[in-house]
C-alpha cells in the first residue's frame, strides 16, 4: 500500500505533466440511436457542427457518424467560435477512411485542450479530396433537434447557414476528463497533509 507521501508526490507529478485524470465523461452528445436519417452534402463543402460542453474538461475524444460515397478520408478539426461560426483551429484529427455504411468514427485527442462550460465550439469536416462528386452523409441526431450547423464553399474562409441548413443538427459526441483546476483543489488537502507528515518524519 502506498504511503501518503508517495500518493501526494504521484498526484503532483500527474498535475505537473498536465495529464488527464479520471474516467471520461460525455460533454456533449446528440447521437442517433438508429441509422438515419442522413443529411447529404457535396464533398467540396466544409461542414461544421457547433456544441457547448456541459462542464469544464480536457478533451478526450470526438465521435462522428458520417458516410462518404465513395469511401474516402477527411480532416476533422476542433475550432473555437468566431461570432457564431467556426474560428481558429484548436486541434486537428486525420480520420481513417469513412465508409458508405455511416459507421461511427471516434478520434482520440493528443493535445487535450481545455474546453469550458457554456462556451461554443465547432467540429468541422473537410474531405481530403474536396471532390464535388463525392457525397457526404452526416447523420442527424435521433430526435431531429435543430441548430448550429454551418457550411463553407471556400475552404472555411466564410461560413453560411442559409438555404434551410441553419435548422440542421448533425450527430456529434464529445467526451473529456475533469479539468486540472478541480483536481488541484481536491488534492490540496492530501498534498498538504503528506508534506506535513514528511517534515515531522
Amino acid at each position: 500500500m502506498m504511503s501518503l507521501r508517495t500518493t501526494s508526490l504521484l498526484l503532483l507529478t500527474w498535475l505537473a505533466l498536465g495529464a488527464p485524470l479520471g474516467a471520461n465523461t460525455v460533454l456533449f452528445s446528440n447521437f442517433p440511436a438508429n441509422n438515419g436519417p442522413f443529411l447529404g452534402m457535396p464533398g467540396s463543402w466544409v461542414h461544421a457542427q457547433g456544441f457547448t460542453p456541459s462542464t469544464d474538461a480536457l478533451l478526450a475524444q470526438i465521435s462522428v457518424k458520417i458516410a462518404m460515397e465513395p469511401a474516402g478520408t477527411a480532416v476533422i478539426d476542433l475550432r473555437d467560435d468566431n461570432a457564431g461560426s467556426p474560428g481558429n483551429v484548436i486541434e486537428s484529427f486525420t480520420a481513417p477512411a469513412f465508409q458508405m455504411n455511416g459507421s461511427i468514427v471516434t478520434l482520440d485527442s493528443v493535445l487535450h485542450p481545455l474546453l469550458l462550460t457554456s462556451t461554443l465550439y465547432w467540429v468541422t469536416f473537410t474531405d481530403n479530396a474536396s471532390d464535388p462528386n463525392t457525397r457526404i452523409y452526416w447523420a442527424w441526431n435521433d430526435a431531429l433537434q435543430l441548430g448550429n450547423y454551418r457550411y463553407s464553399l471556400d475552404g472555411g474562409e466564410t461560413w453560411r447557414s442559409d438555404t434551410g441548413f441553419q435548422n440542421v443538427q448533425t450527430a456529434l459526441e464529445v467526451t473529456g476528463t475533469p479539468e486540472p483546476g478541480t483536481l488541484v483543489l481536491l488534492g490540496l488537502p492530501l498534498i498538504g497533509l503528506g508534506l506535513l507528515r514528511f517534515r515531522h518524519a
